[in-house]
């Protein structure tokens, strides 16, 4: 009896984990802003949220799939695991927000700010990230043909980071770490990679034209005229 309930009451335990806030739902859904609220689970699919105010809300595991978040303001929010797909979040600020394991396949990130966000796992196939800032943001995700064009990358961790025939033409990632990233078939022209760390990166594919490649650190960093080991450790 007793095991019987205490399976029951970890279950209860587990069940409640991404339990949302029946009254922070029906806040939200009046006010459309809820700060701090607890939005976990929640299914908000297809819904209008524009310029909706969640600021250091919980969204972790909500479903906002093909929602429209365009100017939501999310600054430190947790979007952790969230599903985010073809979902539009143009010029939402993401400051500092959370977003590790987040599945935005197909989202709208055009001019978003994601400054110091946190996208460690993200899925961002085929986004459009146009024109976004990602200042500071850790951006070990998958970015296999996403649209970052003009974006401001300075300062990121793209390291290991999957940008495979990704859109880079015109990108600022001036200090950017890029060690080890999948960039075979990937668009950089005219970006600026001055003091970007390329050690053991294989640029043999990449398109680098009128790149700014000045005070970039190489060590085993393969181009199309040969290997670069310049900044290699002795």
């Amino acid at each position: 009896m007793k095991r019987l309930l205490l399976i029951s009451a970890l279950l209860l335990v587990a069940s409640n984990g991404w339990a949302y806030s029946e009254t922070d739902l029906a806040k939200f859904k009046a006010l459309n802003a809820c700060e701090r609220c607890d939005l976990s689970g929640a299914d908000l699919g297809d819904a209008d949220l524009s310029y909706a105010n969640l600021s250091k809300a919980n969204l972790s595991k909500a479903n906002l799939r093909d929602a429209n978040l365009g100017g939501a303001y999310l600054r430190d929010a947790n979007l952790r695991g969230a599903d985010l797909g073809d979902a539009n979040l143009g010029y939402a600020d993401l400051t500092n927000a959370e977003l590790r394991s987040a599945d935005l396949v197909g989202a709208d990130l055009v001019g978003a700010d994601l400054g110091y966000a946190d996208l460690r796992g993200a899925d961002l196939r085929g986004a459009k990230i146009e024109q976004a800032n990602l200042t500071g943001a850790n951006l070990r995700a998958n970015l296999s043909g996403a649209d970052l064009s003009k974006a401001n990358l300075r300062d990121a961790d793209l390291n290991r980071a999957d940008l495979f025939e990704a859109n880079l033409t015109g990108a600022n990632l001036s200090e950017v770490n890029l060690r080890e990233v999948n960039l075979a078939g990937a668009d950089l022209t005219g970006a600026n990679l001055s003091n970007a760390n390329l050690k053991n990166t294989d640029f043999t594919t990449t398109n680098l034209k009128n790149a700014k490649l000045d005070g970039a650190l190489y060590c085993k960093t393969k181009m199309l005229w040969g290997e670069l080991n310049d900044d290699c450790e002795e």
